[in-house]
């Protein structure tokens, strides 16, 4: 899901805007392949979310001055799918001893 909205509006010669940008996906089965087997797939999950503020300047007929601000952050979370796969591991540590 993205979601992108975006505010203008005007204060004399400066036009000041606003932007949020919001991504969120979730893949599940991540990583199987020819050599993984499917009690190896993880579950991803991405988020990103940055602010960004913009002023232009209106100088005259045909120039302008633009500065912008942006601010946010991006997190990729992952864990394996299935139960089946912690229980592999957790019996595979047992059996070293």
């Amino acid at each position: 899901m993205v979601l992108n909205p975006r505010i203008d509006f005007q204060i004399g010669k400066h036009i000041l805007t606003l932007r949020d940008y919001y991504y969120n996906s979730t893949q599940t089965g991540a990583g199987v392949g020819a050599l993984s087997l499917a009690e190896q797939a993880m579950s991803v999950k991405a988020i990103e979310n940055t602010f960004q503020f913009g002023d232009t300047f209106v100088v005259g007929p045909r120039a302008c001055s633009t500065s912008c601000i942006s601010s946010g952050g991006m997190s990729v979370p992952s864990k394996p799918r299935s139960p089946l796969r912690r229980r592999l591991s957790y019996q595979a540590r047992l059996s070293r001893r």
